[in-house]
């Protein structure tokens, strides 16, 4: 953190905006944990959400089912199921991506890693670490919010749930050097660990509060964090024209550089897959389409198991924030997609840190639930 009166002014300001939330509803001052606006938006359906989230798993059965069976992955899905889990999880793709594997091979794997990060003997920092890592290697997406949710589980509630973008802004705030969202990994949980044992010592006089509190309060802070801009500088208007250059062309290239890697991560990702399945044939022939034909409308040319093709545009966003908003889609692909059954979309999200995709489908035939398709642009021509 920065220094101390740094420090204790931000904890105060932090604790000014927590007090305002928790009286503009009812108009009640907060004089402690059991403030009925905090119980009733934060604390009750947390400590639900893990009394039905650690049923769901009934961990005390793990340990006579074999790896693999899929009875472990069953109860994985239960626990994180939308009425299980509420908004704990991030639902709007179907659920988290790793619970979606289905052949032997891969249930085994998830099964064993699952097993070990739920029930071992490890310390819990090294259980986190070696999931996370399991689920980075095997393409399945190490996602924040999935990762602290099963070690909330796991601990009883011990380790607090981690939404990163909202706590990215919290620790900034609070004027920690740190960044929470990118690669899961338990040194990154430490700084929201330490930061959540400062403020326990800062609110004492309130009671001595557990995880579950404490995670409430800094949600509760972070939502609150004035994001207004800073007003317009009054000085003439002056344009470094040579620098806007630089920068709209680095920004270009940033776009096509994920672009590219997107592109390679779910061509890998497809040879990988084949070649588990056992088909190395078809493995081969997986092809960067859009490098030879850069108007066919897809990026890659993939096989079903069956060996049916699948074309595959691949849709790159560097970060789960920007993933949130959607994506372009040209009317070239919009053509392809409405008169080719092989076609569809693959999303590809964080791929500056922990990469992770997701099958859409044809979004051209039938999108997503809460999802639209909408002109984004018009040519200008002569007739």
């Amino acid at each position: 953190m920065k220094d101390p009166d740094v420090v204790r002014s931000r904890l105060d300001a932090g604790h000014e905006l927590f007090k305002a939330r928790m009286a503009a509803e009812k108009g009640e001052p907060f004089t402690g944990w059991r403030h009925d606006v905090l119980l009733d938006h934060e604390i009750n359906y947390k400590h639900k959400a893990l009394a039905d989230g650690r049923h769901a798993l009934e961990l005390n059965r793990w340990a006579s089912w074999k790896p693999g069976d899929g009875r472990i992955l069953r109860r994985l899905r239960a626990a994180c199921a939308p009425s299980v889990s509420g908004n704990l999880l991030t639902h709007r793709y179907g659920g988290p991506n790793p619970l979606q594997v289905a052949d032997t091979a891969a249930i085994r794997g998830l099964e064993t890693a699952a097993f070990e990060f739920m029930t071992g003997d490890k310390d819990i920092g090294e259980r986190f670490d070696d999931f996370a890592e399991y689920l980075r290697e095997h393409h399945l997406g190490s996602d924040w919010r999935f990762v602290s949710y099963l070690a909330f589980l796991a601990t009883n509630g011990a380790v607090f749930t981690v939404p990163p973008s909202k706590f990215d802004a919290l620790v900034q705030y609070y004027g920690i050097d740190e960044r929470i969202a990118g690669r899961v990994e338990w040194t990154r949980y430490k700084v929201l660990e330490d930061l959540a044992e400062a403020l326990r010592r800062f609110l004492v006089s309130y009671g001595d509060a557990d995880p579950i509190q404490l995670q409430s309060y800094m949600w509760v802070v972070a939502s609150q964090i004035d994001k207004t801009p800073e007003p317009p500088a009054t000085t003439p208007f002056e344009v470094d024209f040579e620098e806007e250059l630089r920068g709209r062309l680095n920004a270009a290239a940033k776009r096509e550089r994920n672009g590219l890697r997107g592109e390679q991560f779910v061509l890998e990702q497809e040879q990988s897959l084949l070649r588990t399945a056992g088909r190395d044939d078809l493995a081969a022939r997986v092809r960067l389409s859009a490098r030879d034909h850069p108007n066919c409308g897809y990026d890659v040319t993939s096989f079903q198991l069956d060996g049916r093709e699948r074309h595959i545009e691949v849709k790159t966003t560097g970060d789960e924030t920007t993933a949130e908003r959607g994506f372009w889609l040209s009317e070239n692909e919009r053509r392809v997609g409405e008169a080719d059954p092989l076609w569809e979309v693959v999303r590809v999200r964080n791929i500056e840190s922990s990469a992770r995709s997701e099958s859409l489908g044809n979004v051209v035939w039938a999108l997503p639930d809460g999802w639209a398709l909408s002109p984004s642009s018009w040519f200008v021509g002569a007739t």
